[in-house]
């Protein structure tokens, strides 16, 4: 598993605004050149915490990926 590159996706969308925007609406394009399988990047743009938890990233991390969900309502940034 890429688990360390879902991180460095986490970490990068913690501290960029625009990736972060991009991540929300956009998933395939801030996701292009990122070398995550499939399952991971559902999980990342279903913004499907405990699947990304199994899978193998850090948990504080994993749960910042529902600020990313794209059918929240209000996105914690």
């Amino acid at each position: 598993m890429s688990s360390q590159v879902v991180d460095e996706i986490l970490r990068r969308a913690q501290t960029d605004e625009e990736f972060r925007e991009e991540l929300r609406h956009r998933p395939d394009t801030a996701l292009h050149g990122y070398d995550v399988e499939y399952d991971e990047r559902q999980a990342l743009i279903s913004g499907d915490a405990e699947r990304l938890r199994e899978l193998g990233v850090d948990p504080d991390l994993a749960l910042m990926a529902d600020a990313y969900n794209p059918t929240r309502q209000n996105p914690t940034q």
